[in-house]
Formats: structure tokens, C-alpha cells, sequence
């Protein structure tokens, strides 16, 4: 595994690359970074090319954008793939990644080779959200981020991780605690600017996965059923004894859901 970085625009963007085959791009969660992928880089490599960017401005990527919009987020992603000379590429998206690789797909659908929604949905903020993540802003403004990301930590992870796997509760809250105050608020204000993607689900001619965790109390089995519905040609699949962050709660099971999907008719 490797890191890199390449110029575009007036961002310096960091992604993390291993393997060969396919490409398949890892877009992260919010407010992660690149290196919550980690577990898929050391077992997917032996399968695929995987891309996993950190976005402008988590992790190591720079400077921060004052909103950071979904289609800010998916143009990224689009001049990463273009830095690597990559016609088409698998992308895989779980909660706010999910949000960006849809406006990936709405922009650059001649790129999309198969799509991967985990953790996500594809519906827009209600008013109730909007004030959530006002909320959230202003409280980091007055008082930092770290009554948040315990929040955070509570509720993306599931409750069998939370009694049992305790080393990686630690490990979660220390990727989360990476992220700058100004870049969660960038985040926040980006997520709730975004739209509606349904009808962007509608019109994919591409395989989809969609995935949820057993226990994802963020987005549930409901919104994951929402895309499913909306969507032509896509499957569902359920992560068992895990929350919100399926890949990393239970890595084993996430992992070869998505070598199937992917190298499925290949």
C-alpha cells in the first residue's frame, strides 16, 4: 500500500493505492479519511487496483474549500481517474462516500464500470437534518469537535462492535479525530446542500450493490431498500454484526460481497 499524491487545481490530493486488475476507487465516509479503507487495501489488492482518496480537505488532501458540495467531491474523484489515465473504474461509496459517487455517476457516467452504495441513501437533507447539521456547526465553532465525534463514534458503530471489539472503537475515534474542525464544517454544509439522487438511480444502466449493515441506525435497511427500488439492475445485500461501518465492522463479509459483485460476468 502505498500513498501518493498529484496537483489539481489549487488542491493537493492524497489517495492510497495497492494491487492490479480492475480499478476500484474507495470513496471514504464522513469524517474519515482515506485509511478507513484500510482493510479492503490489504485483501482486495490480491483481486483489484484499488484507488482510495482522501477528500479535499480529510486526511492529507489540501486546502480545505469553504463548501465542500458532492459534485466538488465527484469532480475530485473524476481528475484522480484522469491523473491515472483510467477509462473506467468500480466505484465503491459508503455513507457520504455513497453521496459522492452518485454525483459521480450523474457526471461521469461513461466511467462507471459497476457502482457500489454502502451505508447510504439517496434521498436529500429534510429541514430536521438541515438544523441537525447547523447545529453540529455551531457547536464546533464555540466549543470544537470533540463532543461530536464522540457522537459519532456512539452512533456509526454497531452495537456488537461496540461490546466486543473495543480496539477498534479506539481505532475509529482515532481516524475520526484526524479531521480538522473546518473540514467537518465544509462537510456538514456541503452534505446539506446536496440534492435528491433519485432520479440519477432511475436512469443507471450499470450493475449496483447496495449495502447495509444489520445494525446501521444511520441509514437503515429502509434506505438501502429505497435505492434498490429505484434502481434497474441492483442487488441488496445485508452485513451482518455491523453498524454503520460495515467494511470495517465486518471486513471478512463486506470483502467478498464485493469481489463477487464485481468480478461477477466480468
Amino acid at each position: 500500500m502505498q500513498r501518493k499524491e498529484f496537483q489539481w487545481n489549487e488542491y493537493t490530493i492524497s489517495y492510497l493505492e495497492d494491487g492490479s486488475g480492475d480499478t476500484l476507487v474507495l470513496i471514504h465516509a464522513f469524517p474519515f479519511n482515506a485509511l478507513m479503507w484500510k482493510p479492503q487495501l490489504e485483501k482486495l489488492a490480491n483481486n483489484f487496483y484499488i484507488i482510495a482518496p482522501d477528500i479535499p480537505s480529510f486526511g492529507s488532501s489540501f486546502p480545505t474549500p469553504n463548501i465542500l458540495t458532492m459534485d466538488l467531491a465527484a469532480n475530485f474523484v473524476n481528475a484522480l481517474l484522469d491523473h491515472l489515465d483510467i477509462k473506467k473504474a468500480n466505484i465503491c461509496g459508503l455513507s457520504m462516500g455513497g453521496y459522492i459517487s452518485l454525483a459521480f455517476t450523474e457526471f461521469f457516467s461513461e466511467k462507471l464500470e459497476k457502482l457500489i452504495l454502502a451505508d447510504t441513501h439517496g434521498a436529500e437533507d429534510f429541514i430536521e437534518k438541515k438544523l441537525q447539521r447547523q447545529k453540529f456547526i455551531n457547536e464546533i465553532e464555540k466549543v470544537g469537535t470533540g463532543k461530536l465525534l464522540e457522537q459519532f463514534v456512539s452512533s456509526t458503530l454497531g452495537p456488537s462492535t461496540k461490546a466486543h471489539n473495543l480496539d477498534l472503537v479506539c481505532q475509529v475515534r482515532k481516524i475520526m479525530e484526524m479531521a480538522k474542525p473546518e473540514t467537518i464544517i465544509s462537510a456538514l454544509r456541503g452534505m446539506a446542500e446536496r440534492p435528491a439522487r433519485f432520479n440519477v438511480l432511475k436512469k443507471i444502466k450499470r450493475p449496483v450493490c447496495v449495502i447495509v449493515g444489520e445494525d446501521d441506525f444511520i441509514t437503515p435497511l429502509s434506505d438501502a431498500e429505497d435505492i434498490v427500488n429505484s434502481t434497474p439492475n441492483a442487488i441488496l445485500k445485508v452485513i451482518p454484526n455491523s453498524g454503520h461501518l460495515s467494511n470495517i465492522e465486518n471486513p471478512n463479509f463486506f470483502n467478498n460481497v464485493i469481489k463477487d459483485f464485481i468480478l461477477e460476468n466480468n
